[in-house]
This record gives C-alpha cells, sequence and structure tokens, in this order.
C-alpha cells in the first residue's frame, strides 16, 4: 500500500509538471515601477514590459522546482481530488516576491462521492489546493526581474497551478 502511494505521489508530482508546463505561467499584467526612484508613482498600467520576469534557471527549471516540491494536500490525494488555483505575486526589483495571495478561488474543483459517502465540503479542499499553491510560491528562489527600457521594474505575476491525480 505505502508503494502504491509513493507511485501515487509520484504520478501527480509528475501530471502537476506537465501541467504548469502547458498552462501560460507569465499571464504578467503591465504594472511596473521604474527603479530610478523608489518614489515613483505607477507607470502607464498599459506599459510593456520588454523582458519578462523568470525563474532562475528558466521555464525547465520552474517545473523541476514543482517537481521537487509539491506536496500534494493529503486531504485531496486521499479522497481523489482535484482543482486549479490561480496564485498572484509582485516580483519586486531585486528579485524577491511579494504580494503572494491567492488571484481566484479554487477552480473545477472536483470531489468524488459528493453527493455519496464523501463528507468532505468543497470549501476543505479548495483550502488545502490553496495552501500548497501559497506555501510553493512563498518557497521559490529570487527571480529574474522585468525589465523596461533596461531599466529593472516590479511586475506581477498570475501563476495557474492544476492540481490532478492520474
Amino acid at each position: 500500500m505505502n508503494t502504491l502511494q509513493n507511485l501515487t505521489g509520484r504520478i501527480a508530482k509528475l501530471f502537476f509538471a506537465i501541467t504548469i508546463a502547458a498552462l501560460t505561467i507569465f499571464a504578467l499584467n503591465s504594472r511596473a515601477q521604474a527603479t530610478d526612484n523608489p518614489d515613483t508613482e505607477k507607470l502607464n498600467i498599459n506599459s510593456q514590459i520588454d523582458i519578462q520576469a523568470e525563474f532562475p534557471g528558466g521555464f525547465s527549471a520552474l517545473k523541476e522546482y514543482f517537481i521537487s516540491e509539491m506536496k500534494y494536500p493529503k486531504i485531496a490525494r486521499e479522497n481523489d481530488c482535484s482543482g486549479k488555483v490561480y496564485v498572484s505575486f509582485t516580483i519586486k526589483k531585486d528579485g524577491t516576491l511579494d504580494n503572494i495571495k491567492i488571484s481566484d478561488k479554487a477552480l473545477d474543483t472536483k470531489i468524488p462521492n459528493v453527493n455519496g459517502s464523501n463528507k468532505l465540503t468543497k470549501e476543505e479542499v479548495e483550502t488545502a489546493l490553496e495552501k500548497e499553491a501559497i506555501r510553493l510560491v512563498k518557497n521559490m528562489p529570487k527571480w529574474k526581474p522585468a525589465k523596461i527600457d533596461g531599466s529593472t521594474v516590479d511586475s506581477e505575476v498570475i501563476l495557474p497551478i492544476k492540481f490532478k491525480l492520474l
């Protein structure tokens, strides 16, 4: 039974990483601030970021990070639950992450046997998925920050994280 749980956990991590790869993670909002003056007002909200913020090592390193660090929530794993969580955060000029929060509640949360013997609520599963998504983002290393006209700027990222067991 323990071997089956380990295999299920590995499959879940692999599927999680593949799902992240398939999603557009750099849904960057164009809000940015120039680095010349920390007191500068926000630039035009529609200004374009020339160079997007990047996870250190790029997209493949981000996938590896998720594979190695993701802990599928026990309540969701044991009850074969899935869902998608959008986490928004700011990548500061120095690459640190700030303002980490749930952008959208867990979407498409699936709880098998909701009307049967399973007494889980959708909120319990969503909370577990959201906590894990926040934990993953909070533990990320510094990112390479975005740039506008050669100046390092703060940028916002919305990262979709899909949880699904195979």
